[in-house]
């Protein structure tokens, strides 16, 4: 076999190939078209939406005006307190085993 037979015969096969690649791309439009889900718009997710954010004309996210919370200051137990919780403790937890 020549080269020139082998290019002929690749040729030809190409040729069928792009017959059938247009005959399935039209069945598959017209499929698309009738059935209408590929073209449906895409459903939206369960649950609560995302927060949307206003833009002004220059693009940038509206931020309300509200001043910053104030974060509270923790709270320290004294060692005194701690030890009267924990007797506290140990006493309902012994009340409870004494009656099983």
């Amino acid at each position: 076999m020549s080269f020139e037979s082998i290019i002929a015969s690749i040729d030809a096969e190409l040729a069928k190939l792009q017959q059938a690649k247009s005959v399935l791309s039209v069945l598959t439009t017209t499929m698309a078209a009738s059935v209408g889900t590929p073209s449906a718009p895409a459903r939206r997710k369960p649950g609560r939406p995302k927060k949307s954010v206003s833009t002004v004309a220059t693009g940038k996210p509206v931020v309300a005006a509200t001043a910053p919370a104030k974060k509270k200051k923790r709270r320290k137990l004294s060692p005194e307190a701690r030890k009267r919780i924990r007797e506290a403790a140990l006493a309902r937890w012994a009340k409870i085993k004494a009656g099983k």
